[in-house]
């Protein structure tokens, strides 16, 4: 019997990792993205040139505060296998006149790392966090960030290859159709495979896109 055909709408990090994840699980996912590149989405951000990292626009780093979680499970899996690393980063933050920096290793014993204790002031605009939007400067911080490897731009395809997953590239999707019990494609180069998927996964920031899907069910 053949296995059961996704269909999954983008190739970013979520569409990718679900793409490895169907594959290990014995399905034939097929991925549309419409980069025309490389498959990365956020992370795959236009470049000036193709090896031009120094002009990436797009994600920085991913960054996981809970070591028990999913998310940092699936970040030890692509780490183990050479898609990530761990970045210590040097972190601090930038007043607001003159632009001195002050080191995250000595902000403790400073003003601002008492006022990050006191959890009931706030800053000019209304924020607890005082510019430590993702908890890299608090005492006691559990924040780990990665990076891709050799750059964030790079991983998405990596996992695709690795997991040897079809990938439609440079496709504009259109429309999603549910007819006679499986899912039909329609983009801007559709092909007759992209018929009689048994599934599908919109993992692209197209609501009404997955809104249409919706309609279908």
């Amino acid at each position: 019997a053949r296995a059961p055909r996704v269909a999954v709408v983008g190739g970013g990090i979520s569409g990718s990792l679900c793409a490895m994840v169907l594959r290990r699980h014995g399905l034939e996912p097929t991925i549309f993205d419409m980069g025309k590149r490389a498959l990365g989405g956020r992370f795959g951000s236009p470049r000036s040139g193709k090896k031009a990292p120094k002009d990436f626009h797009g994600a920085q780093f991913f960054c996981t505060t809970d070591a028990t979680s999913r998310f940092s499970q699936v970040l030890g899996f692509l780490e183990h296998n050479n898609l990530v690393a761990r970045w210590e980063g040097r972190f601090g933050v930038l007043g607001s006149h003159g632009g001195g920096f002050l080191p995250k290793e000595i902000i403790d014993g400073s003003i601002l790392g008492s006022m990050q204790k006191d959890k009931g002031a706030t800053d000019a605009e209304g924020s607890e966090h005082f510019g430590d939007f993702c908890g890299f400067l608090a005492s006691g911080s559990k924040a780990r960030l990665y990076v891709g490897t050799p750059d964030m731009a790079s991983i998405c395809e990596r996992i695709a290859s690795m997991a040897e997953v079809e990938i439609r590239q440079g496709v504009q999707v259109t429309d999603l159709r549910l007819d006679n019990g499986g899912w039909s494609v329609s983009s801007d180069a559709c092909l007759p495979s992209d018929t009689g998927f048994d599934a599908l996964v919109v993992a692209a920031h197209n609501p009404a896109l997955a809104a249409a899907a919706v309609k279908r069910l």
